[in-house]
């Protein structure tokens, strides 16, 4: 969203949305004044957005923390916070919740804003993916929130330590800037429930149990926890439920060889089911024919189909349409024949549905 930027009376500098960011605004879908938070969220219980205008004026009172929740899903397994530490003079987005993909980044950042005795006053707005939040006109935080559930559109006020009251509160459905409009996204994943899964599919053991070393030199040191890789980063694995330390097999690894190791690792051998449907996350060297991941028909060693790097750490999901090959026999192979820079492959989150026998 542009921006206005303004000197303040005091010689701070002054940011806010563009004044005519307001003529987007459509529906009011709430308009509270003077009241308690439960009584707030009483009243905002109907009102949801991925799309959404919101104002708020809050006196903090003696509460130690006030929080505004967004795109929250019914049974908050999605939710994400945008909070004010009143001790700690702090304003934050916290995302440790924010979507179940496990490929979407979490986490919390923020900064220091004083209100010097003044109350807290919130402008935020929801653009699908997007969400700008500007606190008493100095300060602003933009992030990206990737809800996967259709239902994380909700709202929700909490206040923690003490008791707050709500000055005013309004949210308006935001229109498109174009005529065009855009159905809301969501994220499905194509992971059947009546199959199993790959044995040790993301590495969560931190070894090689359940894979098979072919050739070559891999081995338990090339599966590890590490988020970067010691000269840029992140990796962006994988971090689930099953695996919240987030193991990832990781070819380069110096305390595995480098890029001076090759080899040739292989999975269980299992029956496709489901839907056929096989993702991964994938990164590393982009040489097709050297380094890759397949998926390989067990009867005859046919690749049935792979995936190679792209001359990077940082992973990304690939996705094979193997609905032709179900009921066949296969497993997957991490194939490095490569050495010298970028002679190495990275994967993690290996979803194979397995039919259940």
């Amino acid at each position: 969203m542009p921006v206005s930027v303004s000197l303040r009376p005091d010689g701070t500098l002054g940011v806010e949305p563009i004044a005519e960011a307001a003529r987007l605004r459509g529906k009011q879908l709430a308009r509270i004044r003077q009241t308690s938070i439960e009584d707030a969220n009483r009243r905002l219980a109907d009102v949801s957005g991925d799309m959404l205008d919101i104002e708020a004026v809050i006196d903090p009172g003696d509460a130690t923390t006030f929080t505004l929740t967004v795109r929250a899903s019914a049974d908050g397994s999605e939710q994400t916070l945008l909070s004010y530490d009143t001790t700690e003079h702090r304003f934050s987005i916290d995302r440790s919740r924010s979507s179940l993909d496990p490929d979407v980044r979490k986490g919390v950042h923020g900064g220091t804003v004083g209100l010097d005795g003044e109350r807290l006053k919130l402008r935020v707005l929801l653009d699908r993916s997007m969400l700008e939040a500007y606190i008493n006109g100095t300060n602003s935080l933009t992030s990206r929130v990737y809800p996967t559930r259709r239902d994380g559109t909700g709202l929700r006020l909490t206040a923690e330590g003490g008791t707050a009251q709500i000055i005013s509160l309004d949210v308006w459905r935001m229109n498109g800037a174009y005529e065009t409009a855009v159905a809301p996204a969501a994220y499905a994943p194509p992971r059947p429930t009546n199959v199993d899964a790959l044995p040790n599919h993301d590495f969560a053991t931190g070894d090689l149990t359940g894979w098979t070393v072919v050739s070559g030199a891999f081995s338990d040191a090339n599966v590890t926890t590490r988020t970067d890789w010691g000269w840029g980063g992140p990796f962006y694995q994988a971090e689930t439920e099953d695996d919240p330390a987030g193991h990832h097999l990781w070819g380069f690894n110096p305390d595995a060889g480098g890029d001076a190791a090759a080899g040739v690792l292989r999975s269980a051998t299992v029956v496709l089911g489901g839907d056929g449907a096989v993702d991964l996350l994938v990164s590393g060297g982009n040489d097709p024919d050297h380094l890759y991941a397949a998926v390989v028909r067990a009867s005859d060693g046919k690749v049935l189909a792979k995936e190679t790097g792209r001359g990077a750490e940082q992973y990304r999901r690939v996705v094979f349409d193997l609905a032709a090959h179900v009921g066949e026999r296969v497993y997957v192979e991490v194939v490095d024949q490569a050495t010298g820079g970028w002679g190495h492959i990275n994967i993690d989150d290996v979803n194979v549905p397995v039919r259940r026998t």
